[in-house]
């Protein structure tokens, strides 16, 4: 209806919240409907009567909004007349069921048809005839005129007016008008008497809102309408009784105990202590205020803590306080004031609890409440609580594009649950309250873990190859470089090595140190200290020596294999070195016939020392029977063929080196050993994939990335199965390398503490998964994943991962302490001795059993695969005088380049520079362990509880000074290339020419990177290893034109002999021609 002239009333701040919602979802789903079902002898005339009166009553029920072109916020325009407009509906002729299913069709059409909500009668009342005396009523208001207490007070009003015997002075009496309550609100809002009130509400930090994310809600990249809908789940009156006579105890609401548990719920399922709700305040404190109707309800934020050791009861009362609190300030919340600071416009997790009756009695008439239904704000899940004659009915209420059925039916049960446990224990530690049934645990505990297998072989890892042996005597076994051996031999060499190592006392449970570079020597050492019984202790020789010698004296050690150049490196122990090169002919005269040894499976295979947080490196020990296990599996799940290459390119130090090694040899497969330090050149990988023609191939995703960069990847057709794992694997990394090649990628998991991986993962190549999962756990092999009292959490819920089953390591090392904090008996198993160990990583379940890795919770973390420890950085930081404070910490500044940074408060006496600390940090850590960046500071930031807060320590910045090496400017064109590729990668201003590319924040990754940059600029051959030689673009570019000269002089020799090579030939053929000549003449 067009007006010209027309009588506006400003809107109340909770119209003018609902509005700009709307305008912004587009959403039809703001709306208040009740439905009644009425049985009896109904009289239309009368029912009609009743409803003009109740709208005659009521401005509201006239009101509409008009907006004006130049207006950005419309107006409430009432209209005085009468206007009533009841639509009829005849379905006696159907079916009951197919009643209901029309029934239910009409409802649903007012959350999808649009409402102009500038026409005459927003008031839409329906009368739906299912027999002679039974009607079902249906009247519905937008949110902007109607909120659940307007309906329920409508109802009441229409009975009143219906019933002749009512007092007619109780319902004649005018009541307060929704324009009146709005201005006065609006004013308050404005006052001094609101002051108090809005401060109140602007002390209130609801800023990390919407970091509260359910794990089972979809990421929304695009805005999408507002479609809510809900489930249900009623709840015994016996259940009911019992929450009523403890909230009597306790001094508490029934309303404060379901929001308490719905507190705990939200807590145990997101996993913030810091929750915020919704919680539902009607608007009516004041008594004159309780039948006005009109959109009064709002839901206002309540904040609440939770700690895991607070008692239920004692929560409930902090949560009945807090309830209070904001309903005594409700007046002065306001939307507009909110949104201003925060940019936030609706809360995303709501409450709310209402009860009504069943049912109205009017004489010869019964009104059943067949429905009651408000939405008047947005959300992304809301627990509506409804008591209705002794029942407690609970609506799960859930925005449809962001959960699914199955997800709310899953927190349904999951709060039915927490609310028995609550009834049952309201006197326990919230933590210890339960939220999972028994089907969700035979899914976690059983459905999940179902890898039991008693077919693997009680052989150890040696015997497997001898096996092999037999059956491909003659076939290659191992390559390296020019050098290669048959199985026959391989077997053979390792038998004498194994013999002789028993002269030197070596057996089961014996520790043999191994230092050797990858070679076929390093291979025969392994096996030899395996068929010998001995457990083989990697020693990386380009770890420093102080490193070396702790493993050395932690180790009991009474026999090291090494090579003789690196007899240096094994300074003060007191084992006797045994040298594969130049004491091979005395290994030589022994036996080449298998072994045999006592040794069984539960004896230990290898100790792997890795990088512990104390600042000591700590030994792992694992069983023959863990790695036999990890090695059938494998061989089982993607069985070997003897056609198949396997590349070996990791250190020995690290567990994954395990697979590579003999995975191959248990199945007739050849192993190519990369050359040492060529696992840093992708250059070199990528040659020596095609030379060798490379099927099986094993990379931690940032060699991966690396490895993609390189132009002719193209040519690795013969790779058919590539195992990332180490560190996490993006998504986007899987995609690119899907582009590239035609291979099969696997994502693995595992920690060191249980032999190499426990999980795996094989990579979809039409997976809509928003992450790379880590997979479900490997044979013989549980996860679980608990919160800190060790119980399950739900599925997509995250926790602390715990690892269970044969792959599990011993323990550490001369370590019984360590070991039991981190081995820890298993709860969920009848075998005696079964354990758990406890990775410190955070995970989670999805619904279809794999498992996603999330962080660390500790501070240890995974740099281009190696496993760090900050704290070993940080203790020994400290053991330089010149430190006072240091703070190590793993930071991506620049996307897919994490790298170490420390924090230096120094001493006052004197600062230490860059280069001085790397240098100090070089003899104590091996080279990954070693920061690429060093902020020094004045102090360290504190939180306000007096801890380091990581969160501001700046980025890194280099300076001049901090180098203190005088800056020399690039001077010719390729100084100034190289130059301007370190600036880029480094992300640094300024690179001298004598600056050392690893004392500006250079590591081995970024290396490979400038490498590739180098090649296809500059067009030089150059490698790797080179480039590790030449760590400054002075000493690079002198070794880059002394190449170009060798090069140059080359070609001139060449040249000078080629030269030389056609006049001599030339000379020849003029002598033979004359010779021919002569002898013509004397003829």
């Amino acid at each position: 209806m067009q007006k010209e002239f027309f009588t506006g009333y400003a809107l109340s701040p909770q119209q003018e919240h609902l509005w700009l919602i709307q305008q912004s979802d587009k959403s039809w789903a703001y709306y208040s409907q009740c439905v009644l079902l009425i049985e009896g002898n109904l009289n239309f005339k009368k029912l009609e009567t009743a409803l003009k009166n109740v709208i005659a009553r009521h401005e509201i029920l006239r009101t509409s909004f008009y907006c004006l072109p130049e207006m950005t916020l419309p107006v409430q325009v009432i209209d005085d007349r009468n206007l009533l407009s009841i639509y009829n509906y005849d379905l006696s002729s159907l079916e009951t069921q197919e009643q209901y299913v029309q029934i239910e069709t009409q409802l649903n059409k007012f959350s999808q048809q649009p409402i102009d909500l500038g026409q005459s009668s927003l008031l839409s009342i329906s009368l739906v005839r299912l027999s002679q005396n039974k009607y079902i009523l249906i009247i519905t208001l937008p949110a902007l005129c109607a909120d659940i207490i307007t309906l329920k007070t409508l109802v009441a009003e229409i009975i009143r007016f219906y019933n002749e015997s009512s007092d007619s002075r109780e319902v004649s009496e005018k009541p307060i008008q929704y324009v009146v309550v709005s201005e006065w609100q609006n004013e308050l809002l404005k006052s001094e008497d609101g002051e108090l009130g809005r401060e109140y509400w602007q002390k209130q930090d609801i800023s990390h809102i919407f970091n509260l994310k359910l794990a089972c809600e979809n990421e929304l990249f695009e805005q999408t309408k507002f479609e809510p809908q809900f489930q249900s789940l009623s709840v015994y009156s016996e259940v009911l009784s019992r929450l009523q006579t403890i909230a009597i105890k306790y001094e508490f609401s029934t309303v404060t105990f379901l929001l308490t548990c719905w507190l705990i719920l939200l807590w145990k399922l997101i996993g913030d202590s810091d929750i915020i709700v919704g919680s539902a305040c009607n608007g009516r404190a004041d008594e004159e205020l309780k039948e006005v109707f009109g959109p009064l309800t709002k839901y206002l934020p309540l904040h609440c803590y939770l700690e895991e050791n607070i008692l239920f009861n004692e929560l409930s009362k902090n949560v009945q306080k807090l309830t209070q609190e904001i309903s005594d300030w409700q007046e002065c919340f306001s939307w507009k004031e909110l949104v201003n600071n925060t940019k936030i416009n609706f809360l995303p997790i709501l409450f709310d609890f209402y009860e009504y009756p069943n049912y109205f009695d009017s004489g010869s008439l019964k009104f059943y409440l067949y429905k009651l239904y408000s939405c008047i704000d947005k959300f992304k899940l809301k627990l509506l609580c409804v008591e209705q004659d002794n029942c407690l009915n609970l609506e799960f209420h859930y925005d449809s594009n962001l959960f699914c059925r199955e997800d709310i039916n899953c927190i349904a049960r999951q709060f039915h649950t927490l609310l028995v446990n609550a009834l049952n224990s309201p006197d326990v530690a919230i933590a210890e309250l339960k939220i999972l049934g028994d089907a969700e645990k035979q899914q976690l505990l059983v459905e999940f873990n179902n890898t039991k297998t008693s077919d693997f072989s009680n052989k150890c890892i040696h015997q497997l190859i001898e096996e092999q042996v037999e059956k491909t005597p003659d076939a290659i076994a191992v390559v390296f470089e020019p050098e290669q051996l048959t199985y026959r031999e391989l077997n053979a060499r390792a038998n004498q090595l194994a013999h002789y190592l028993q002269t030197l006392g070596v057996g089961p449970e014996v520790h043999v140190g191994i230092c050797a570079e990858r070679s076929v020597e390093m291979l025969v050492g392994l096996l030899g200290i395996l068929k010998a019984g001995g457990v083989y202790v990697p020693l990386d020789p380009a770890y420093p020596q102080q490193r070396l010698a702790l493993m050395l004296n932690d180790a009991p050690v009474p026999v090291v294999l090494t090579q003789q150049r690196l007899v240096e490196t094994l300074a003060n122990h007191s084992a006797q070195l045994v040298c594969l090169d130049s004491d091979w002919a005395a290994i030589t005269t022994h036996s080449t016939q298998n072994f045999t040894t006592e040794v069984s499976i539960e004896n230990l295979a290898y100790t792997i020392y890795t990088s512990g947080s104390t600042g000591t490196p700590k030994g792992v020990m694992i069983s023959h029977q863990a790695l036999c296990n990890h090695m059938l599996w494998m061989r089982t799940t993607w069985p070997l063929t003897t056609a198949d290459k396997v590349l070996h390119k990791t250190s020995i130090s690290f567990d994954a080196s395990g697979w590579e090694l003999y995975a191959p040899l248990i199945a007739g497969a050849q192993l190519v050993m990369a050359q040492p330090q060529g696992h840093k050149d992708s250059v070199y990988l990528v040659e020596a994939i095609t030379q060798h023609k490379i099927t099986i191939l094993q990379l931690v995703p940032s060699m991966l990335q690396m490895l993609l960069t390189q132009p002719t990847l193209e040519k690795c057709r013969c790779l058919r199965s590539v195992y990332c794992g180490g560190e996490p694997l993006p998504l986007e990394l899987y995609k690119s390398f899907a582009a590239r090649l035609d291979a099969q990628l696997y994502n693995l998991y595992g920690p060191t503490e249980t032999c190499i991986d426990v999980t795996s993962w094989t990579c979809e190549s039409k997976s809509q998964r928003q992450t790379v999962p880590i997979g479900r756990p490997i044979t013989n092999t549980q996860i679980y994943i608990l919160d800190s009292h060790l119980q399950l959490v739900p599925i997509g819920v995250s926790g602390e991962l715990y690892i269970g089953g044969v792959p599990l390591a011993r323990g550490y090392l001369n370590n019984p302490e360590l070991t039991a904090e981190k081995f820890i008996p298993n709860p969920f198993s009848q075998e005696d001795g079964a354990r758990l160990y406890k990775t410190g990583d955070q995970a989670r379940y999805s619904a279809d059993g794999n498992i996603e890795f999330l962080t660390r919770l500790d501070q240890q973390v995974k740099i281009r695969g190696f496993r760090i420890e900050l704290g070993e950085i940080e203790a020994a930081l400290v053991q330089n005088p010149q430190v006072q404070q240091a703070v190590v910490m793993a930071r991506q500044d620049q996307p897919g380049q994490k790298r170490l940074v420390a924090y230096i408060v120094s001493n006052q006496e004197h600062t230490p520079t860059t280069i001085e600390l790397r240098h100090f940090l070089a003899q104590k850590l091996p080279e990954f362990m070693v920061p690429s960046g060093f902020v020094f500071l004045e102090e360290l930031p504190l939180s306000p509880n007096g801890k380091i807060d990581r969160k501001m320590l700046p980025a890194p910045e280099l300076t001049r000074f901090a180098l203190q090496t005088a800056y020399v400017a690039p001077r010719d064109e390729i100084e100034q290339i190289i130059a301007a590729i370190w600036q880029e990668s480094l992300q640094v201003q300024t690179v001298g020419i004598d600056d050392n590319f690893f004392d500006i924040g250079g590591d081995s990754l970024l290396i490979v990177q400038v490498h590739h940059q180098l090649r296809q600029l500059l067009k030089t051959d150059i490698s790797i290893i080179e480039m590790f030689q030449y760590p400054t673009i002075n000493s690079l570019t002198q070794y880059l034109n002394q190449e170009k000269a060798k090069e140059y002089n080359f070609e001139k020799i060449y040249k000078r002999k080629k030269s030389r090579k056609t006049s001599l030939e030339h000379k020849k053929k003029s002598r033979q021609k004359n010779r021919g000549l002569k002898k013509q003449g004397e003829i």
